[in-house]
């Protein structure tokens, strides 16, 4: 890639006076972040997910950079990711797609986690 960078720079004359600085350690800025299961957030998230779908909740390590690395590094906020179907499901590719079924259950999810940590939740079953 540099040399892409560099041998398009002398076909330009102000290039050629102000060479590109490329900085690789930039570029591939993949921070990690970490948040407790104990958190009262995730075990709101617990709630939810068995609330909706009967079954315990899971929690694992994300094996790829999301922006919840980010908000957590500039906001000092915590954050997870969450979200329907699975990474081999075309996930950010052309044929990518979501389950209708796995929608819904999303759906409902979302609903009940944001009902559940404004301390609104009722026994009402979905």
């Amino acid at each position: 890639m540099k040399a892409v960078v560099n041998g398009l720079a002398t076909t330009y004359d102000w290039l050629e006076e102000h060479p590109p600085a490329m900085k690789w350690k930039e570029l591939f800025d993949w921070p990690y972040y970490e948040v407790q299961v104990s958190h009262p957030g995730c075990e709101t998230l617990a709630k939810a997910i068995e609330k909706v779908t009967r079954e315990s909740a899971t929690f694992s390590a994300f094996k790829a950079v999301d922006d919840c690395a980010y908000i957590q590094r500039e906001y000092k906020e915590d954050v997870v990711s969450w979200g329907p179907g699975n990474l081999h499901m075309g996930t950010h590719g052309p044929d990518e797609y979501i389950p209708l079924d796995q929608l819904i259950a999303a759906t409902k999810f979302y609903a009940v986690m944001a009902i559940e940590w404004c301390g609104l939740s009722s026994s009402s079953s979905l």
